[in-house]
């Protein structure tokens, strides 16, 4: 089964997570956690459609190849200014 977050509006989260398409963002309400929780709990086929959405948009925007190749860039970039500086 893949997973399904629901959040609140903190960072970057609400460019990832689409209302009934990849997970919810909610406000700071423990009542409107319990509730989605508990419509996700009673409704299998909208578990299992943002579920399997959340799991394709996280390998399309949180591939580990991309964050290593960005990462090496910014360790040239440092090194090249570090020699600069010396």
């Amino acid at each position: 089964m893949k997973k399904i977050v629901i959040s609140t509006k903190v960072g970057d989260v609400q460019k990832f997570l689409k209302k009934n398409d990849t997970g919810f963002v909610l406000s700071k309400s423990v009542f409107k956690f319990s509730k989605k929780i508990l419509e996700l709990k009673t409704k299998k086929q909208l578990k299992e459609k943002i579920g399997q959405n959340a799991n394709t948009a996280s390998r399309k925007y949180f591939n580990i190849k991309d964050y290593y190749k960005k990462y090496e860039k910014v360790l040239n970039i440092v090194d090249k200014q570090w020699l600069f500086l010396e």
